[in-house]
């Protein structure tokens, strides 16, 4: 992983980690270490806060989502993760 960007009102703390692989538990992971990708309707997957972010112990599991834009001949890849809300929303900005 090179970079990391978040928005200006992202209240959470990553777990990223330049020169690092994707965490484990997420789509970033699965594409580079699997060689999974997902199409259609699967292209937005859940996954849980503690799979990119720092969680408090008394924490409750938390739902986020994925979406991962991979070009295999370039080995490269960008994911975008939120907590709520619609993917759709996020491309048509």
């Amino acid at each position: 992983m090179k970079w990391f960007k978040k928005s200006d009102d992202w209240r959470y703390y990553s777990l990223f980690n330049k020169g690092f692989p994707p965490p484990s538990g997420t789509v970033a992971q699965e594409v580079f270490q699997k060689g999974m990708s997902y199409y259609g309707d699967d292209r937005t997957q859940q996954i849980w806060k503690n799979d990119w972010f720092e969680v408090k112990n008394d924490e409750p599991e938390i739902k986020f989502y994925e979406y991962c834009l991979y070009v295999p001949s370039l080995n490269y890849m960008i994911s975008a993760i939120w907590e709520k809300g619609n993917i759709t929303s996020f491309l048509n900005q």
